[in-house]
């Protein structure tokens, strides 16, 4: 019977138990991990950064190029004795605001006022337009049940007189004869309208500042 033998002796002799030492295995293994994450992270943050400032490049020439249409509609506004007095100004700029991507701009564009201006406009616009909406049908209803409105005359004055009362504007000249029972029912109104009304001038309020930033820019 002829045995055969091996030599382990040689250059291939340190592979013949391999790995001869595994206490090296594992950190090696944790020093690899923990460098390529390092390494992953490194490269996401890079791409990160320059994806931002792609989109704030994209969002500063659309910005650059609407923004002076937006300026010519946003006229100031002032209030007058007539409860929807805003939707004039807030129709022109809703109507530039179509051209524009908001929600990308403010994402692109956190610290531009304007553009902040814009997208609380926008978004409390449905809000304001309700309350008004509502609250003129109420103080209609209300000087119609009142009992000084004896004519049809008095009852366009009432309600224009309730209005400037409410928006705290002055008040028309009203006819002489009757001007007495016209202011004491148009207080009246506003009496009976002071809950709904606080409502829409708080809604108001933040529309008008919000408005105000991009008038103040022209």
């Amino acid at each position: 019977m002829q045995i055969v033998s091996f030599d382990v002796e040689g250059p291939w002799a340190h592979l013949a138990w391999w790995p001869a030492d595994w206490s090296q295995f594992l950190p090696d293994l944790v020093n690899t991990a923990v460098v390529g994450a390092l390494v992953g992270v490194g490269l996401w943050v890079v791409q990160t950064q320059a994806t931002k400032r792609e989109r704030r490049l994209l969002a500063e020439r659309q910005w650059n190029h609407v923004r002076p249409l937006i300026h010519a509609t946003a006229h100031p506004m002032t209030r007058e004795a007539e409860l929807a007095f805003w939707r004039e100004g807030a129709w022109a700029v809703r109507d530039a605001v179509r051209r524009l991507d908001l929600v990308m701009l403010t994402d692109a564009l956190p610290d531009n006022d304007e553009i902040a201006a814009l997208a609380t406009l926008d978004r409390d616009y449905p809000e304001l337009d309700h309350l008004t909406m509502s609250l003129s049908n109420t103080v209609y209803s209300a000087i119609e049940r009142h009992p000084l409105v004896r004519r049809s005359a008095d009852f366009h004055a009432v309600q224009v007189a309730t209005q400037a009362l409410l928006l705290g504007v002055d008040i028309e000249p009203l006819p002489g004869s009757g001007r007495i029972s016209i202011l004491r029912a148009a207080r009246a109104v506003v009496e009976d309208v002071r809950g709904e009304a606080a409502k829409y001038l708080s809604a108001l309020d933040s529309y008008e500042r919000a408005y105000a930033v991009l008038s103040r820019s022209q």
